[in-house]
């Protein structure tokens, strides 16, 4: 995972994976979003959204505006 980006309450990761499907394997953009913890000793994940490379041509695109419109929403 990479971390995108860290603020207070919330950290954004974007991840480029490969996953198997059935008999084969397809690849991934992942955003990751997780919110800190009310005792502040972990993070918990509360929102993710894949993007397939197969399915969509402009995958990495799509990921980092997907990315962009969950800091706006989450900051």
């Amino acid at each position: 995972m990479t971390l995108e980006c860290d603020n207070e309450l919330f950290r954004f990761y974007m991840t480029e994976r490969r996953m198997r499907s059935k008999l084969t394997f397809n690849e991934y953009y992942t955003i990751t979003v997780k919110r800190r913890s009310f005792d502040k000793q972990r993070y918990e994940t509360c929102h993710t959204k894949s993007f397939n490379k197969n399915t969509y041509k402009n995958a990495k695109e799509l990921a980092e505006e997907h990315l962009e419109k969950m800091k706006s929403v989450y900051s």
